[in-house]
């Protein structure tokens, strides 16, 4: 596996957790 492929997996979870988190505070939060 090159380190670029990594670097872009890593990247990728990165964000689909930052996501996830931003959409779980958004659910969470009374409006």
């Amino acid at each position: 596996m090159s380190n670029d492929s990594y670097t872009l997996i890593h990247i990728s979870s990165y964000a689909h957790k930052c996501i996830y988190t931003k959409a779980h505070i958004l659910i969470a939060s009374p409006v």
